[in-house]
């Protein structure tokens, strides 16, 4: 994957709880350098997300989510392993 896309194609978008303490507080920690990297941000409550995801409620906000621009997903701690390997 490039570590750089064009503002019109992210890698991927990093998907979180917006209800979530601890997301809350490390998404705008390091919501720049996951820009730069090419990963755009969105609460897992987006409608879009819901549409897009189509998970149940208990599922949607288990964890925190990785939608790359493919569609594959990837979930929980292999989020933060994912992104911090392009930081």
């Amino acid at each position: 994957m490039n570590t750089t896309a064009t503002r019109n194609e992210p890698a991927g978008w990093i998907l979180y709880d917006d209800a979530c303490g601890v997301c809350r507080r490390w998404i705008p920690f390091w919501e720049g350098a996951l820009r730069r990297r090419g990963f755009d941000i969105a609460p897992l409550q987006a409608d879009w997300v819901r549409a897009k995801l189509q998970l149940s409620e208990t599922e949607l906000l288990h964890d925190l989510r990785l939608l790359l621009a493919d569609g594959s997903q990837v979930c929980g701690a292999d989020v933060y392993r994912h992104a911090m390997r392009r930081i």
